[in-house]
Parts: C-alpha cells; sequence; structure tokens
C-alpha cells in the first residue's frame, strides 16, 4: 500500500543560498539558508523549460510524503511469475502498485538505496488524468522560485486546504503509479518494509501526458569483452555505417535514425537496423544490442546532449564506442511498465528532475 502524506518542507531559499547549493544541497544543512514551512502540506511543482526542438513546455506535479506501509503485499513465491521481476536477482518487483518501466543495473544500485544523502525525490507517473486534474483546480501559497544553471524555471506551491489534501491522498492512494525515477531506493526499501517497519520517501507525481515529463536520451557506451582488432571495419560493415559531420547534420539525422560513434568519428545506422526500428514498441537500444557481433559489456551511460557536442570522454579509449537511440515515447513507457515488459536498463531519461534543495523532506538534522 502506497500513501502520499503531508509534509512542512524545508529547503534552500534563493535569496540566500547559491544555484550549486540548490542543485547539490551539502550532507550537513546550512542552516542560516534554509526556510522552514510551519505548517504541512503538499506542494505543487512546476518547471517551464524550452525543449531541444524549440517548444516550451510546463510541467505540473505534487509532492509529497510517499509511505509504503504494507508488508503483506510484499510477493510470494508462489505470486513470483504474477510480478514484474528483477533480472539482476531474479526476486520479483514489489507489488505495491508502484510499477517500473526498465531493467536496473548493478552499476547504479547501492547508491540509490536510502540514505541522509539528499536526492531527487522519487518520481511518479500518473497515467490516468486524475493527478493533473486536482491540479488544475488547486490553488496555493507561491512559496519558491529559482531558475537552476541550465535554465529551467523552478516555482513551488504549498497546498494546506483540508479538504484538497484529502482528495490528493485518497486519489494517489488508488493509483497504479509508473516508476519513472528511484527504481532502487523503491526496490531496496519495499523489501525490508516487514522487517524493518514502513519506509517514507520524498516523491513527486506528474501526469504521463501533456504537462508531464520531456523524455532524454542516454547514450548507450559499450566495450568488447574481447576487443577485436578491426573493431570500427566490422560494425561499419555489420551496421552499414553512413559518416555524419559536424553537430547540426547528427542532430538532423537523429529523429530519424539512432547514432553511433566510433572514437571521434559518428555514423549514422542504416540498412536492416533501420527498417526493423519502424515498430514504435521496439527501441533502438534493444535492436541494437540484439546484433552486435560480439560479447560487450556496457562501459557507461551519457547524455544526448554530450554525445551531439562532439566531445570525446578522455577516459573512454579507442575500444568503446556508443550508441545514441532515438528517444521512446511517454506511450511505450505506459506500455512496457504494464505489459511487464521492462525496458533495458538506463533507456529513458525524464526531464527536467525536481532540484533537491527545494524540497529536502520533514526535519533538519540538526
Amino acid at each position: 500500500m502506497h500513501s502520499l502524506l503531508p509534509f512542512a518542507s524545508y529547503r534552500y531559499d534563493p535569496f540566500e543560498a547559491s544555484t550549486s547549493t540548490i542543485e547539490n544541497p551539502p550532507l550537513e544543512p546550512l542552516l542560516d539558508q534554509i526556510t522552514l514551512d510551519d505548517e504541512a502540506g503538499l506542494y505543487i511543482y512546476q518547471t517551464v523549460h524550452t525543449t531541444q526542438s524549440g517548444e516550451l513546455k510546463r510541467m505540473r506535479g505534487i509532492v509529497g510524503i510517499l509511505e509504503l506501509t504494507d508488508p503483506a503485499s510484499l510477493p510470494q513465491k508462489s505470486k513470483q511469475s504474477d510480478n514484474h521481476t528483477d533480472p539482476l536477482s531474479g526476486q520479483p518487483w514489489p507489488d505495491l502498485a508502484l510499477l517500473p518501466h526498465e531493467n536496473t543495473t548493478h552499476a547504479y544500485r547501492q547508491d540509490r538505496i536510502p540514505s541522509k544523502r539528499p536526492k531527487h525525490p522519487i518520481w511518479l507517473l500518473d497515467k490516468t488524468e486524475a493527478i493533473s486534474q486536482l491540479i488544475s483546480i488547486s490553488e496555493g501559497d507561491l512559496v519558491s522560485r529559482v531558475t537552476d544553471s541550465i535554465g529551467v524555471h523552478h516555482r513551488i506551491w504549498l497546498i494546506r486546504q483540508p479538504a484538497l489534501l484529502r482528495e490528493f491522498q485518497e486519489t494517489t492512494s488508488s493509483l497504479p503509479l509508473i516508476v519513472a525515477d528511484g527504481h532502487h531506493r523503491l526496490r531496496a526499501a519495499a523489501s525490508s518494509i516487514a522487517a524493518t517497519g514502513p519506509k517514507r520517501f520524498t516523491c513527486m507525481v506528474t501526469p504521463s501526458f501533456d504537462e508531464g515529463p520531456t523524455l532524454a536520451t542516454w547514450a548507450r557506451s559499450y566495450r568488447p569483452t574481447v576487443p577485436p582488432s578491426n573493431l570500427e571495419r566490422m560494425l561499419r560493415t555489420k551496421f552499414d555505417l553512413v559518416p555524419v559531420s559536424g553537430t547540426g547534420r547528427a542532430k538532423i539525422s537523429w529523429p530519424t535514425a539512432p547514432l553511433l560513434r566510433i572514437g571521434k568519428a559518428v555514423f549514422a545506422l542504416s540498412g536492416e537496423i533501420s527498417k526493423i526500428a519502424s515498430d514504435s514498441e521496439v527501441t533502438d537500444a534493444e535492436l541494437f544490442e540484439a546484433e552486435i557481433p560480439f560479447p560487450f559489456e556496457s562501459a557507461g551511460y551519457r547524455s544526448d546532449v554530450s554525445f551531439l557536442d562532439q566531445s570525446t570522454p578522455s577516459e573512454y579509449d579507442g575500444e568503446t564506442f556508443e550508441l545514441l537511440p532515438r528517444p521512446v515515447t511517454i506511450e511505450t513507457v505506459v506500455s512496457r511498465s504494464t505489459s511487464k515488459q521492462l525496458l533495458p536498463a538506463k533507456t529513458t531519461r525524464f526531464y527536467p528532475k525536481a532540484l533537491p534543495g527545494l524540497l529536502l523532506g520533514e526535519e533538519i538534522d540538526r
């Protein structure tokens, strides 16, 4: 069972704290830069940003404390086949009406479990219109406004009306919500509820359409397990690679075909893989990984921005290659999640995230 609870947030005051502090709060709170609300409530969190295509987009969600309370909802061995399964551990995802949409990785598991370190709120998507409709009729007090270092405008309103708070709580508790960000924290917490009791997290619930998130892309990096001497020639032949010169041409090519970087050279994939990719429910990463002609291991993840700016990380050697898949759609994310067919790890990057220094939690740890 999950519940959305009101809370009195503390946050860094944009007039007192630097943008870097709001984006990356220190472990120990800087008390002279903090504002603490004197009454509990839920928070409407709004972002306004310009997408890569030049579209001005607003996203609005509701922020509260997510409480996981029901140990009985943990899956039993006899019911494992009825739940999402974590391919790393072979264990089912807890049946808490909080649905994953992609696989997780060992590399990110340990640093995403609950800790005192400030984190982005766990991000949940509502595939109905319930949360969007409630937000549209809500009025609150504007309590924070800040523009982050990449130009996204963040605003927060505090809602305190008892009737409206109850409406949000009742609506949210009855919704199956898709986990956009925070898979590892929820997986670890839900698995330990029976032993240690209820778990609480700051969470943000947003619609999965209209005023929902933007989907950006991860550039997926690979390193052959046994590097072949003719790596570039093998890849160019296998995927019928077409050279792409210049950032502008790469951006134009990317909406219609995934891009591949070998060293500093960028190529567009053509041939058979592009023909098969006409199925919107199959991702470029799934197609590409199935077709790589030798064993490989994931070497890291980068953003589409860092891929397209033509910079090559110094730590990547000539044996590493990178794929920049086209962004999946929100519809595909919802479809995969509800049908229990998870996307590959790190397929999605939801954007923009809430700033952790604007809604830090319930208490200041003195």
